[in-house]
């Protein structure tokens, strides 16, 4: 249990130190999902539905962008949300080594 406190802790504080970055990308992904939903002809809800369903790359198939530009943008909300999706992989690895006081790069056999 209080390896788990130490856990949150940790990454709530250093996503809090990080938020300019997320919440910028945030801002990226959100804003390119209205622009797919203007340039397409679709309602802003579906465009936003879209561009999270792409930045976190699972991508449904039930909203496909027609045109080139469109898809461009698509490419460019996948590319941002592997970045989004990276940076909290890598607090949360930080994390978890910091609340195991570990230090994972090291290889040597020893145990210690």
């Amino acid at each position: 249990m209080r390896t788990s406190i130490r856990f949150l802790k940790v990454f709530f504080k250093s996503m809090g130190f990080l938020a300019p970055i997320w919440l910028f990308l945030t801002g990226v992904i959100f804003l390119l999902g209205v622009m797919i939903a203007r340039r397409e002809n679709l309602p802003v809800g579906d465009g936003i539905y879209f561009a999270w369903v792409t930045a976190f790359t699972v991508g449904y198939g039930d909203i496909v962008p027609g045109g080139a530009f469109t898809r461009m943008l698509s490419l460019a909300i996948a590319l941002t949300g592997m970045i989004f999706t990276g940076l909290w992989v890598a607090v949360a690895v930080n994390a978890v080594k910091i609340a195991l006081g570990r230090d994972f790069t090291r290889h040597d056999h020893d145990g210690t």
